[in-house]
């Protein structure tokens, strides 16, 4: 009888319990199945309805739920299975709210954008395009300001702001 035996790659990670990921990221099962005796068939059944017979699959999860993985092998001598509970669990990617305040006279850079998340798992990094790293970004130029979301699990949400400058008042 063959011994069914995996693990999982996702975000390069090997040999973790479980494995949270973001929505459509991909997941590389790695398979050590053995058997001494003859070839070994696969079924893989992933949770989510969707199967594969190949030895080390590559799965897409897109639903934000907790999915069971079973892992079949078998030979001429029987089969093994392995049923790993909510093994992977898939992430909501989180979503971002921004918004800006423009200058307040033309030629000064004291506009303002902001960035409010929710969502995904907490533990959010923020990466504007001028380099700052905080929810609230000061001190603005008119322009487009785009901002990168990380939370905790990696999933990431991209948005912009555009800083208005009013036009300059001339005196006559």
């Amino acid at each position: 009888i063959p011994f069914a035996q995996i693990e999982f790659e996702g975000n390069n990670l090997w040999g973790v319990d479980t494995l949270t990921i973001c929505p459509t990221a991909n997941v590389r099962f790695r398979n050590y199945s053995w058997s001494n005796t003859s070839k070994v068939d696969y079924l893989w059944l992933f949770g989510d309805g969707d199967t594969s017979n190949l030895q080390n699959p590559t799965h897409i999860y897109s639903a934000d739920t907790s999915y069971t993985v079973t892992l079949i092998a078998t030979n001429a001598n029987g089969s093994d299975t392995l049923t790993l509970t909510n093994y992977i669990t898939v992430n909501q990617n989180p979503s971002l709210i921004t918004n800006g305040t423009d200058i307040s006279c033309n030629g000064l850079c004291d506009g303002q954008a902001s960035a409010t998340v929710s969502g995904g798992s907490p533990g959010y990094t923020y990466l504007w395009s001028n380099g700052q790293t905080t929810p609230i970004d000061t001190g603005l130029c008119g322009g487009t300001y785009n901002i990168t979301v990380t939370d905790v699990v990696g999933c990431i949400v991209i948005g912009n702001v555009t800083i208005a400058e009013p036009s300059a008042i001339n005196l006559l």
